[in-house]
Formats: C-alpha cells, structure tokens, sequence
C-alpha cells in the first residue's frame, strides 16, 4: 500500500509560528530586565567601592597633613578617580545636573566627614566618615540638604565640592 504524497506536511503553520514569536517575545523581556537590574547592582557597587577608596585616600591626607582636604586642589592632589560611567546626574538645580558631593567637616563637626553620590541606577551611597553604605534619603535639596541628610553640616554651602557639577565631571578625574 502506498501513501500519497499528499498527505505530508511541509512547513509550519502561522498558528506554530505566532506561538513560537510569543515565547521568544517572553524569554526577551525576562531577559531584558533581569539583566537591567544586574546592571543597575554593578553601577551600585562600582559607586560604593569608588566612594571607600575616595574616604580612605581622604583619611591618609588627613593623617599626613592633620586637616582635611579642602577644594579640588586638595582633592587633585589625593589623586582621586571614579568610574565615570556608573553614575547618574540626579541632582538638578534648575539650570545643571549634579553628581558626587564631598562635605568636609566644619568646625561644629570637625572629625567628620561624607561623601554622597547616586549611581545610575538611582540609589543614594554616602560614605560617613568612612562607612559605606546605601542611603535611606532623597538625593535632594542641593549640596547643603545632601551633606546634612549625611550629618555633615556645612557652613554658608562652603565646606563641600561637587565632582560631577554643571553636566560635567571635574578636571583631574
């Protein structure tokens, strides 16, 4: 007995077609967004591990010199870095976005000091005198709000430096 040739099927349906779009579709999507909040850790601990070796390099000047470092001279001379990329620019003033504040100690406060940024991911890191961490406060209220969320209260918006201000990181980073 022979079958006849038409009774095979050649190709796939739209139906198959339309399922198999489907699933590939879901698959995307759960891969998108697991891989964004991967990201969004990464520039969280890029952020953290940038905002300890900043603290610590501002604990040596201050063991060497017996005060702390004060204007983008001091800090150039630290010979900071950042990893530029995992950063946000959540701070807006209206006319500029600004990133990454340091608060040095004022003379009410004068063993401490933060240093406060917001990662690209969105979250607030401070470094309070040498403790890292996530913060629980809003990245807001220009650098005299921030430096005081961190408990570093500046006199006159004086005793800080921003590193990212005015859209653009600082010179010697």
């Amino acid at each position: 007995m022979m079958m006849s040739s038409t009774n095979i099927r050649k190709g796939f349906t739209i139906v198959e077609l339309l399922i198999v779009i489907v699933v590939i579709g879901i698959l995307a999507s759960i891969t998108i967004v697991a891989f964004n909040g991967v990201q969004g850790r990464a520039n969280d601990v890029a952020v953290q591990s940038d905002l300890t070796n900043i603290g610590k390099k501002i604990q040596v000047f201050y063991a060497t010199y017996d005060r702390w470092p004060q204007g983008n001279t001091d800090l150039e001379a630290m010979g900071i870095s950042v990893s530029k990329s995992a950063y946000g620019s959540h701070f807006n003033n209206g006319t500029s976005f600004y990133n990454v504040v340091y608060c040095w100690p004022s003379t009410t406060t004068p063993d401490y000091f933060a240093i406060v940024a917001a990662s690209k991911s969105g979250s607030v890191i401070e470094n309070r005198n040498g403790t890292v961490r996530k913060a629980s406060y809003a990245y807001t209220g220009g650098s005299t709000g921030i430096c005081a969320s961190a408990g570093s209260t500046i006199q006159s918006g004086s005793a800080r430096d921003w590193l990212y201000s005015n859209d653009a990181w600082q010179p010697f980073l």
